[in-house]
């Protein structure tokens, strides 16, 4: 081994984001085998598997018909170690002891123990089959039906009445239309359950083939259908959205039993004020201190704690439901919601989540990518701003970009035959006037010689073709509809025009700022390398195949 330096390496700054954040993508179970360390940067590891995972990340989705160049273990190693540097520096300016940073660490270190701890909980969780067949029925269910549609409720209901005796559907229906008291809706139909109205849906569901329903009332007529077929075809994609919808509702099942577990292991909940908060209204809620719930080592839970809960679930247009009356029947889910992540957070440490590898490793990584954004946005961005001079000057600069789109003048006759239209061409090139043919040319669909002024980008590929370099006096012809042809004489083709500064300055500003940015990081970059101590271990770099001839998905 030996120490060795890379030459610096001018990144986006996106680069060195991605680069940071890298340890967060690690697998999701612990690995079992020993990290080797790749590189130290003052005193910083950079293990074997951080490097796989960075150049691994920039080949995913590499193909044979989308190629990339290939990142080698150098080039990646560069930007790991580029961004240990800058973050260190962002650590050494002590942006990581600002309130407002240290309050964002320990809000998401409380949610990623919940998170993991949860996810522990269901790594093991399948969906039911029955829901899965369940759900999947309801999507695909196939309905066929026949429908008789009366103007009068009283003869609807009693058509009703005859099917609830025996009657049979179709002939007493005829019966009906021929007294010319019902109509026949349509034909025998077929439909997915989401293609009718939820209240036919209701009137469906549960019936078998042969079925009829009650009378049902829309758009001011009364309608009565009979069910002739349910089916339940087979749908590959179907059933694919069946087991993720029920494993959704298997893993909130298993959260929900055991918070309810977790409740009872280290919640003390006084039941007797639970069921008092449906008593009165809120106009005395700041002063009710009573104690609904206790957490050992925890704040307790106030009633006004809990009712302010109860009004956030229960917010609608704008208004706050004012009677606690309404809300009683909430009361304790809202206090499970309340309670769930305190609860977790004592789980978790009970069972020294917090001690794991992937814990400290996830939390760490969000404290560099939260520390790198501010000294990003507080000491290095001010350095890259740039001048309104700036942008300007380099708009003049560039004259040949940012072109308005060309436009051309012509004018033209329109004909109906394409025949007519190309005598009418051959005319023109033989030096006969516009306005003549005008007057002349046979198979006119319109009178008139039509003015235009025409953007080439917005015209059919064809007449593009036609007018892309052209000149004045220059002539066309070309089919912009079926059964329509013009024939055209160019007369103006103006140089491009720019686009407006105002327009296209955000444009140029971004890409100004850009570079400003890469070159104040590579400076800054140079020097923290010249005061560094970085080694690199040259014989780990070769560990096992390439990334692009394994499995990195």
């Amino acid at each position: 081994m030996r120490i060795m330096k890379f030459a610096v390496l001018a990144i986006p700054v996106f680069c060195l984001f991605t680069a940071v954040g890298s340890v967060s993508s690690q697998a999701d179970e612990e690995t079992t085998r020993a990290r080797e360390v790749v590189a130290v940067v003052n005193g910083e590891e950079i293990y074997l598997e951080e490097l796989e995972e960075a150049v691994a990340a920039r080949h995913r989705g590499m193909s044979e018909d989308n190629p990339v160049a290939w990142v080698g273990y150098e080039r990646a190693l560069n930007r790991l170690i580029d961004s240990r540097l800058l973050v260190q520096e962002a650590l050494d300016v002590g942006l990581d002891e600002r309130p407002e940073i240290r309050e964002n660490i320990r809000r998401f270190s409380d949610r990623t123990l919940v998170k993991l701890l949860q996810e522990k909980l269901l790594r093991e969780v399948k969906a039911d089959e029955d829901d899965i067949e369940r759900i999947y029925r309801d999507e695909v269910r196939r309905w066929k039906f026949k429908a008789i549609v009366f103007g009068d409720f009283d003869q609807a209901s009693a058509f009703r009445g005859e099917m609830k005796e025996g009657g049979d559907f179709e002939a007493v229906g005829e019966k009906y239309v021929q007294e010319g008291v019902a109509a026949w809706e349509g034909a025998e139909q077929e439909v997915r359950e989401a293609e009718i109205a939820p209240e036919i849906n209701a009137a469906f569901l549960g019936k078998e083939a042969g079925s009829v329903t009650q009378v049902i009332t829309a758009a001011g007529r009364f309608f009565v259908f009979k069910l002739t077929e349910v089916s339940y075809p087979d749908d590959p994609a179907s059933r694919r959205r069946a087991v993720r919808k029920a494993l959704t509702l298997k893993r909130k099942e298993v959260i929900s039993e055991h918070t309810d577990g977790l409740l009872n292991k280290y919640a003390t909940i006084d039941r007797d004020i639970l069921t008092t908060i449906g008593k009165g209204d809120f106009t005395d809620v700041e002063g009710d201190s009573r104690v609904v719930a206790e957490i050992s080592g925890e704040d307790p839970v106030l009633v006004f704690d809990l009712l302010g809960h109860l009004q956030k679930e229960s917010y609608h247009g704008g208004e706050v439901l004012e009677h606690r009356e309404t809300l009683a029947s909430k009361a304790e889910s809202v206090l499970k919601d309340a309670l769930e992540e305190t609860l977790y957070l004592k789980e978790a440490r009970l069972l020294e989540i917090d001690r794991t590898d992937r814990y400290r490793e996830t939390v760490a990584a969000y404290k560099k990518s939260l520390v790198f954004g501010m000294y990003i946005e507080e000491f290095l961005a001010p350095q890259a701003r740039l001048k309104d001079e700036e942008v300007r000057d380099a708009y003049e600069a560039r004259t040949e970009e940012f072109l308005m789109p060309q436009t051309v003048r012509v004018q033209s006759l329109t004909f109906t035959e394409e025949d007519s239209a190309r005598k009418a061409l051959e005319s023109l090139n033989r030096g006969t006037d516009l306005k003549w043919l005008s007057r002349n040319a046979r198979g006119l669909k319109e009178n008139g010689i039509a003015d235009e002024e025409l953007t080439l980008e917005s015209l059919p590929q064809d007449m593009e073709g036609h007018l892309s370099g052209a000149a004045p006096g220059d002539t066309g012809l070309y089919e912009p509809e079926k059964g329509t042809y013009k024939v055209f004489v160019v007369r103006e083709l103006p140089p491009r025009a720019r686009e407006p500064f105002e327009k296209v300055r955000p444009v140029i500003a971004k890409e100004l700022f850009g570079e400003r940015m890469n070159q104040v990081i590579g400076e800054l970059l140079a020097e923290l390398r010249e005061i560094s101590e970085i080694t690199i271990y040259e014989d780990k770099l070769d560990k096992g195949p390439l990334p692009q001839d394994r499995d990195v998905n």
